[in-house]
């Protein structure tokens, strides 16, 4: 399921996903579990029972071949943008914006047509 909104650059795709997270400027290294929400090109908005700050940056990990459009990839590294509080939340009471290092690259499957006809995440 697309998401868009006015005034974004890229369409972002419903995913929940669970993947691991690893923090590359705090002292404590060891993966964290996390839940992707949704994802496009450029970012991610991940769900965790763990805070992460703006300007932390992380490593995200992802289950091989997990995620339509992004087949083959088992980690992206970002910087988190933004973070917020969610008590009510399914899995964990922080999520945060994730901003790419690098875009991923754009393949058919990121089009319109192929998120209408196929889930997000296996």
């Amino acid at each position: 399921m697309k998401h868009e909104r006015p005034g974004r650059k890229w369409i972002r795709y419903a995913c929940l996903q669970p993947c691991q997270i690893i923090s590359r400027n705090r002292v404590l290294q060891s993966p964290r579990t996390a839940r992707i929400i949704n994802v496009s090109r450029t970012g991610a908005l991940i769900e965790s029972d763990y805070l992460f700050w703006p300007a932390d940056e992380i490593t995200l990990l992802l289950p091989e071949s997990s995620i339509a459009g992004m087949e083959g990839i088992s980690s992206m590294y970002g910087t988190v943008r933004w973070e917020q509080v969610d008590p009510t939340s399914c899995m964990g009471t922080y999520s945060f914006g994730l901003e790419f290092e690098t875009i991923i690259p754009f393949r058919n499957f990121f089009s319109p047509a192929y998120f209408d006809t196929v889930y997000c995440c296996a």
